[in-house]
């Protein structure tokens, strides 16, 4: 694993423009893709030419940005994609550009409800600094990595009986979604000449933690 993880990196070291930019991310993604040898892997294949129908290049190449942070996700059930696209700035703590599946989100509605209990619950989690932490700690190859919290809101006055059953149908839920789910993290460095790639297939055990949130805390 050692040999192919520094092979990896020769290449990507090797593929690096002065600019990065499109052409660059596609040719090092399929080259680090080539080299796993497992036929679980061979599905990323069709991931990556989605890119194209989502039309990915263009904004890659045309906003100007330090960091970009691209998830994109494939469930073999339903056999939809799901293409998320994060763009910062170096001093950017929100998202200076979001499109989720092509359509461009207002970061300000997107990082809603800042700083409240819900915030640090769901969307702190995509803001720069957890999102180059989370990046820089991926394997090129490795099992899926998925949020383990479950949410479960509560009144003020708990109800056991139905938090219980709530976080039990999610759990199903979500280990029947993740089962399924083949996912690729890519993050384009542009401050430090770097492509970080990792291709994620379904996990086989699974953690959750239940959440309680009380939404009276944000008031």
């Amino acid at each position: 694993m050692k040999s192919l993880v520094l092979s990896i990196l020769v290449l990507v070291c090797n593929n690096i423009y002065a600019q990065l930019n499109s052409y660059t991310l596609d040719s090092i993604s399929k080259k680090i893709l080539a080299q796993h040898p497992n036929k679980k892997f061979r599905i990323f294949s069709d991931i990556l030419k989605e890119r194209s129908n989502k039309h990915l290049s263009n904004r890659i190449d045309s906003i100007n940005c330090d960091y970009i942070f691209i998830i994109e996700k494939f469930n073999r059930n339903n056999s939809r994609f799901q293409l998320n696209e994060f763009y910062f700035n170096r001093d950017d703590s929100f998202a200076k550009f979001l499109y989720f599946d092509t359509v461009e989100i207002t970061p300000n509605k997107y990082y809603d409800r800042l700083f409240s209990g819900y915030f640090y619950l769901t969307t702190y989690q995509f803001t720069l600094y957890e999102l180059l932490r989370t990046f820089n700690s991926l394997k090129p190859f490795q099992t899926l990595t998925y949020d383990p919290n479950i949410i479960v809101n509560s009144g003020c006055v708990r109800n056991i009986a139905r938090e219980n059953k709530h976080a039990r149908l999610e759990r199903k839920h979500r280990k029947n979604r993740l089962r399924s789910t083949y996912q690729i993290l890519t993050l384009i460095d542009k401050r430090n000449n770097r492509i970080l790639t990792s291709f994620q297939i379904p996990p086989t055990n699974f953690h959750f933690e239940t959440k309680l949130y009380f939404p009276v805390w944000d008031f």
